[in-house]
């Protein structure tokens, strides 16, 4: 132990954290505890000592079925790019064993004097985390690379990549950038409000949390996944229809308010108030049986309130009444005031149609960052989010914008599956989403009419539908009908009850 005097000392020295630098005492059970990693690669020279033990026919054969597993993970780092196919589980089962390999805490000399070295005491908890146990990031930037941890860094970076083709391939084309955040979708809508709120303060030269210079070399693109081959544009290259429209000039003050178009859910509104700022929210207007989103209100909001407004959230995916948001609308009405704009897209990836209106906003106007949820559109367990945006360098930002390290738990997940997956399975997924919406609403108009209710017309909004209920004086009952006897995810609404989120 070092004497509490030394830490005040002018002399140089090292700091040791003498945490279980030993492996717990084995249990009962004689499994050990901390190092469950029992694979070991079998190169040339391995297989060549093998065949002295089995005939050398056998050898080779399964020899080259390992080559061509191995061939697929070459085929990756040298493509940078989600395969086309997806994956079995036994190749990216080994895909994550040589990447675990590449922590230090699967070392086997290493010495790990640190307060975080990934000790891992539970065998079940180490298995169930492939043996990445270091997290991903650093304390100052979300996308940095961990020098302990090559594995679970390149593993990121990889899942940022696949991130980003998914999102593109699915039809947001013009996106530049994509990082894997290991919050759900209003903790990283939060995050990001924080980001916009930051820069606005450091526009009008107040000074806010983490106004904080720092020195050093920013990493490349691909930190945020990027793809090799993508350029930055400005807003002006980007949003090409309002080249000729230059932005209106607002003098900025305190950061103050989100224009929101409402949305009766309650992250959507909770995530605004936890960044310190005051939603303006517009009341939607009611086209036949649609709520669709007032342009006219977002714009004199922008007017009246623009020099305090830090930005714009949008939302695309939404329950019906609720159609599709006027994105493009925004967009262009944001690009005009110069006014940053966020696209809320929780569960919109999966809908071909909420895509093409996010990628249209986009080349029309201006878009700074669309937040998509993993769960709801990548069949992964809650707890995690991607965030997308048009500038590389507004990307940098938000993930030099986290604090300290983070989970790899969720990106673990969603690296898994979308190799599982791979491009050709997603768009099987979506297509199949979309037949299963058709065969929805044939059966549940057949219903309505079978009892006397009315399926409402959302013809802007392919991923919700809305049934009556006027012959159920309480709603709610229904629904708590329908659960005890399995279906989920359905949402009773009473026309007559009021909530409140926040007093």
């Amino acid at each position: 132990c070092l004497p509490p005097h030394l830490f005040t000392t002018r002399y140089p020295f090292f700091s040791f954290t003498p945490l279980h630098l030993h492996n717990p005492p084995v249990p009962a059970n004689d499994q050990p505890t901390t190092r469950y990693l029992t694979h070991t690669s079998m190169d040339t020279s391995s297989f060549k000592l093998a065949e002295e033990l089995v005939s050398t026919s056998y050898v080779r054969q399964a020899q080259e079925a390992k080559r061509q597993r191995e061939k697929l993970i070459r085929n990756l780092l040298a493509q940078r790019s989600l395969p086309e196919e997806g994956w079995d589980d036994v190749t990216i089962t080994l895909f994550l064993q040589e990447l675990s390999l590449m922590d230090s805490n699967n070392f086997l000399a290493n010495a790990g004097a640190g307060e975080r070295e990934g000790r891992v005491y539970s065998h079940l908890v180490s298995q169930r985390h492939f043996g990445l146990a270091h997290g991903v990031g650093r304390s100052g930037d979300l996308a940095a690379i961990q020098p302990k941890a090559a594995g679970s860094s390149l593993l990121y970076k990889l899942t940022n990549i696949f991130a980003l083709n998914i999102l593109k391939s699915s039809g947001i084309s013009r996106l530049k950038a994509a990082i894997a955040v290991p919050c759900a979708t209003g903790m990283t809508l939060m995050m990001t409000f924080l980001l916009l709120k930051k820069n606005h303060e450091e526009e009008t030269g107040g000074t806010g949390p983490g106004d904080v210079k720092t020195e050093g070399k920013v990493e490349e693109a691909e930190e945020v996944g990027e793809n090799s081959d993508t350029n930055e544009h400005t807003h002006a290259q980007t949003h090409e229809n309002n080249a000729h429209t230059p932005p209106k000039v607002l003098q900025k003050g305190k950061a103050k308010y989100v224009v929101w178009p409402r949305i009766d859910q309650k992250t959507c509104l909770k995530c605004v108030l936890s960044a310190g700022l005051t939603p303006i929210i517009i009341e939607n207007l009611l086209e036949g049986d649609e709520l669709r989103t007032n342009v006219k209100g977002v714009e004199e909001a922008l007017e009246r309130y623009g020099s305090e407004i830090v930005c714009v959230m949008s939302t695309v995916s939404c329950f019906a009444p609720r159609g599709y948001e006027r994105v493009d609308d925004i967009a262009k009405l944001c690009a005009s005031y110069n006014i940053p704009h966020v696209v809320n897209n929780a569960y919109g990836v999966q809908d071909t149609v909420a895509t093409h209106l996010v990628n249209e906003a986009i080349r029309l106007g201006r878009v700074d960052f669309v937040v998509q949820s993993t769960d709801k559109n990548f069949l992964v367990p809650v707890g995690g989010a991607v965030v997308a945006g048009t500038s590389k360098q507004k990307m940098r930002e938000w993930s030099e914008m986290y604090p300290g390290r983070a989970s790899s738990s969720p990106i673990v997940d969603l690296f898994i599956t979308l190799l599982s997956l791979g491009k050709s399975g997603y768009r099987s997924l979506v297509r199949e989403r979309a037949e299963n919406y058709t065969h929805l609403k044939t059966n549940l108009s057949l219903l309505a009419i079978k009892h006397g209710e009315v399926l409402l017309k959302t013809p802007s909004n392919r991923i919700s539908l809305a049934i009556s209920l006027k012959q159920f004086p309480d709603p709610t009952y229904i629904g708590s009908q329908l659960f005890t006897r399995g279906c989920s995810g359905m949402r009773a609404v009473s026309t007559i009850a009021t909530k409140t989120i926040v007093d």
